[in-house]
């Protein structure tokens, strides 16, 4: 049974960003299998990003499914920047 959402929550979610062969940047949430996003700069990319995962966190609450143990709420007094991992390989 899907549950209708009653509340906005914040999560912090882990992301990698790996330069392309081909130019651009790939961005990938390795604890949300699938969350991917292609730009062509690291900003854009994160921005990008950002939105898949949040969709994606969407869907599973809405199908009752259980947000993975890696991916926890945010509390807003919280610092978030010490909490987003960057990786980029190649350039």
């Amino acid at each position: 049974m899907k549950k209708a959402l009653t509340k906005m929550c914040d999560y912090v979610v882990r992301v990698q960003v790996t330069a392309l062969e081909e130019g651009g940047f790939l961005a990938t949430c390795p604890d949300l299998p699938g969350c991917r996003a292609e730009g062509r700069s690291i900003p854009e990319v994160l921005d990008f990003i950002s939105d898949v995962a949040e969709k994606v966190i969407g869907l599973m609450q809405v199908e009752g499914l259980q947000i993975p143990e890696n991916i926890r709420m945010h509390r807003r007094r919280e610092a978030l920047q010490s909490e987003i991992l960057v990786s980029v390989v190649g350039g």
